[in-house]
């Protein structure tokens, strides 16, 4: 993905759990060095930093899915490696490019 520095950058992420419960998401990685995150919608049933990034809990519905929508600004310049992950599964790996 690219992104231009000091720009808004929109991001949906979707997981599928349990329906009604409690699911735990991990943005790890470079993501917080190239980014700042300005909104999360909607807001995470609680948050804590871990050694790689920041965990949130998200409530999913009666499907069993949970959305959450991330505004980030662009704060670095180059190639920003991340991963976002259930703890304990497979996540997606982002490479994004942040240019003047």
């Amino acid at each position: 993905m690219f992104h231009r520095n000091v720009s808004a950058n929109s991001m949906k992420i979707a997981v599928n759990a349990t329906p009604d419960s409690t699911v735990e998401v991990e943005l790890a990685g470079q993501l917080l060095e190239g980014f700042s995150i300005e909104a999360l919608q909607p807001a995470p049933l609680r948050s804590r930093s871990s050694s790689g990034g920041i965990r949130l809990w998200l409530q999913t519905d009666h499907d069993g899915q949970a959305m959450l929508y991330i505004t980030l600004r662009g704060d670095g310049l180059g190639f920003f490696r991340s991963q976002i992950f259930p703890p304990g599964a497979n996540g997606v790996k982002l490479v994004q490019f942040i240019f003047p």
